[in-house]
């Protein structure tokens, strides 16, 4: 019987490593690139998309564990990540009001 529990809660922390690779590829390439665009935007994007592999990379993982220790550990892990992305989506909407978040 196929566990889909385990299906799930694996997928998410490989989506969450898919998405981290992803932005460090569209990174390199639009260093290597040199497109003209505006830095700050690109730094504000690149940055938004690695927390939010990051979150989804730590959540699977803290789901997927066996013992309650690595459930703690991944719990402190996934507060830290998800208050670093709040603040990032703050200051993208602060600078852009109205586009992403308003807290």
């Amino acid at each position: 019987m196929i566990d889909w529990w385990m299906v799930i809660v694996n997928g998410l922390w490989i989506f969450g490593l898919a998405v981290l690779l992803a932005s460090f590829s569209y990174s390199r390439f639009m260093k290597s690139q040199k497109m003209q665009i505006d830095p700050s935007h690109h730094h504000d994007w690149i940055t938004s998309f690695f927390h939010l592999g990051l979150l989804f990379f730590v959540l699977g993982i803290t789901l997927a564990s066996a013992s309650w220790l690595e459930r703690a550990v991944g719990g402190i892990g996934l507060v830290g990540v998800i208050y670093s992305y709040l603040h990032i989506l703050r200051d993208l909407s602060s600078r852009n009001p109205g586009v992403i978040l308003k807290l």
